[in-house]
């Protein structure tokens, strides 16, 4: 991850990855440190690493990779959650009524 923003992230925020497939429940994933931590206007990334559990039950199958940065004090208001500056290309997309950001990824749960 990199802020190429003027300032630090002022609100406590984790970077959260979730797991979608059509037909099951989804798979979310919490990490941190918080992004509060990120240096402002970063010449070059931070890496980001921290492992992500799939539950024992999870439906076998491939699943889309989306990002959400939710406001821990916005509680469940999506409206509050940062927007990656990547843009919509290919298969990275944001969608503006979950706000999430599709990374065009997909990972097979066997």
């Amino acid at each position: 991850m990199r802020n190429y923003g003027w300032a630090r992230i002022y609100s406590q925020r984790q970077l959260q990855v979730r797991l979608r497939r059509s037909g099951a429940a989804d798979i979310v994933c919490r990490f941190t440190p918080s992004l509060r931590s990120l240096p402002s206007q970063a010449t070059a990334g931070s890496p980001i690493q921290a492992a992500c559990p799939i539950p024992s039950d999870a439906a076998a199958g491939a699943y889309s990779v989306h990002l959400e940065i939710p406001d821990v004090y916005a509680g469940a208001d999506a409206s509050y959650n940062v927007r990656p500056a990547n843009a919509s290309a290919g298969a990275q997309s944001w969608d503006a009524q979950t706000a999430r950001f599709g990374t065009g990824t997909t990972i097979t749960v066997n």
